[in-house]
């Protein structure tokens, strides 16, 4: 800031929109840290069911064939009180 500047409109002017950036990136983190802080980690979900889902989905990789349905099948037997929408989103 101190750095001499043959055009000090110039420099005064990049400081200010500098500053300006800055402050609307601040306000912009600021704004997501409060929305992250607000969002439902698990969709509902308890952690424990979260993480048995997540077992299961991890059991049925893409090389195995007919990945989607065994996985579906498994979790509906898993989870008989979801709909088969609410296992598959």
């Amino acid at each position: 800031l101190d750095a001499d500047c043959p055009y000090p409109e110039l420099k005064d002017s990049l400081i200010q929109t500098f500053q300006s950036i800055s402050e609307r990136y601040q306000s912009r983190a600021q704004s997501l840290q409060e929305k992250l802080q607000h969002t439902d980690r698990f969709c509902s979900w308890s952690a424990d069911d979260h993480k048995r889902f997540q077992f299961i989905v991890s059991l049925y990789t893409h090389d195995v064939p007919k990945h989607r349905a065994l996985s579906t099948d498994m979790l509906s037997r898993l989870f008989p009180q979801r709909t088969n929408l609410e296992l598959i989103e």
